[in-house]
């Protein structure tokens, strides 16, 4: 009994043991080699993914260097770029009065990798304004993320016997047709308010509109207007200065930098609002995953503490959006520019 319960046993178990360890080694094999395709198919996706973040996003700023839209995009990409662990390139493309770098991205790929750093009444106003435009707006863009407001402001040149809008309605209405209100251009934002101001208000003036922009301000400065809308980051050191008095904002809210100031609408032209917002936009039918990537690291970019205080200090207030936010801001102010552009014709 004892030689048949040490050696039967030993030679059972060794006969066994012998298919099983090939049984379990061909399944391990059999595994390893179904497993492989899908190994590298998720390596492929992980490196095409890596690469993909490895390019840089263009951001298309549709004027040349140096202006107000140049110089709120660099600050907001420079942040984007030390937070995201990405490269954001500006991109100026400036000609045909902005339109050039709008008509580049409307065209581009919407993969995400080329977008427009946008001054939304320029193109909203555009779409009633011309019939000629080689892209459609809103349609051949889909929102990504509000960057911030330049909020502009009513100025007048210290020689005018006004200081409200109270007064300067009063003054309107004594002397219709004569005072001087400077713009700059036919289509800027600076001539819709104006438009808009006359359709509420119900005053007459005589528009000045300037073929260079830049020229409004410093025109207003010498006494050759005496009334003017323009960006308060742009007429801060005038106002500072006395040479030009500042006499509401034309925004729905007043401005943290000069918050004394009453705005257009409380100031007795109920319904008054303009506002000036940058954002950035891409082509339509950008993957809504991919939008949402770029509003999170643009929007966290834009209201970063260095970034918001830094341009605050010129008058320009940041803010951040959802697509869809900014999706129905560009569907509201193209339907208020276009009722404007309408009652002026």
């Amino acid at each position: 009994m004892f030689a048949l319960a040490t050696t039967l046993p030993l030679k059972y178990m060794s006969g066994e043991r012998e298919p099983i360890a090939a049984a379990r080694a061909r399944h391990a094999r059999a595994r390893l080699q179904a497993g492989v395709p899908a190994l590298l198919l998720a390596m492929f996706v992980l490196l095409a993914a890596a690469e993909a973040r490895a390019q840089p996003v263009s951001i298309v700023v549709p004027f040349r260097g140096g202006g107000e839209a140049d110089s709120i995009a660099r600050i907001v990409i420079n942040q984007t770029t030390a937070s995201a662990g990405h490269r954001f390139l500006i991109e100026n493309r400036p000609g045909d009065d902005s339109h050039f770098g709008a008509e580049v991205v409307a065209k581009a790929e919407p993969d995400g990798r080329t977008l427009l750093f946008a001054p939304l009444a320029n193109y909203a106003a555009a779409a009633s304004l011309y019939s000629n435009l080689h892209y459609d707006f809103p349609g051949d863009f889909s929102g990504v993320t509000l960057i911030a407001n330049a909020p502009h402001a009513l100025l007048a040149h210290p020689s005018l016997p006004a200081h409200t809008v109270a007064a300067i309605l009063d003054l309107a209405r004594a002397r219709p047709g004569k005072l001087r209100w400077a713009s700059e251009g036919k289509h800027s934002l600076s001539q819709l308010e104006i438009e808009l101001f006359r359709q509420l208000s119900g005053i007459q003036v005589a528009s000045v509109p300037y073929a260079v922009s830049s020229d409004a301000l410093p025109q207003l400065v010498t006494g050759n207007a005496d009334l003017l809308f323009a960006a308060i980051a742009a007429a801060l050191p005038h106002v500072k200065a006395g040479r030009l008095r500042a006499i509401a904002v034309a925004s729905a809210h007043r401005s943290p930098t000069l918050p004394d100031l009453p705005t257009v609408a409380e100031s007795g032209v109920k319904g008054f609002e303009a506002e000036y917002w940058f954002a950035v936009l891409a082509p339509a039918g950008i993957d809504k995953a991919v939008a949402a990537r770029l509003a999170d690291e643009l929007g966290k970019a834009a209201i970063a503490t260095e970034v918001h205080e830094r341009l605050q200090h010129y008058g320009i207030e940041t803010r951040a959006s959802t697509p869809a936010e900014l999706d129905r801001i560009l569907r509201a102010e193209t339907a208020q520019w276009a009722k404007v552009v309408k009652a002026a014709r």
